[in-house]
């Protein structure tokens, strides 16, 4: 792999992490100002699957499983995990 795909790629990675940490948000960190790496091990896998080119909708469902399931929000909206994995999905292209 190339020194630029490289490059790429680590900007895709926190192109994620931002984009989970301030956009996607469940528990609302921002507005408590906690911390920013909240996120990191959900922004591993959404840049995974990214990389292995899924469909927004399954990252989406992912997303909103993580907020439901995992972390217990029960109110999350799913239409702001399918925002935020549009968003990624299309961002991924100029990175890959």
């Amino acid at each position: 792999m190339m020194h630029n795909e490289l490059s790429k790629r680590a900007e895709l990675h926190k192109l994620v992490q931002h984009t989970l940490h301030y956009e996607w948000d469940p528990i609302g960190i921002v507005d408590m100002e906690g911390p920013e790496d909240e996120y990191h091990a959900y922004a591993e896998q959404v840049y995974r699957q990214l990389l292995q080119r899924w469909e927004p909708q399954r990252i989406a469902d992912y997303l909103h499983q993580i907020a439901t399931v995992h972390i217990g929000m029960t109110k999350t909206r799913y239409d702001l995990s399918l925002s935020v994995a549009n968003k990624l999905a299309l961002a991924s292209k100029d990175f890959l």
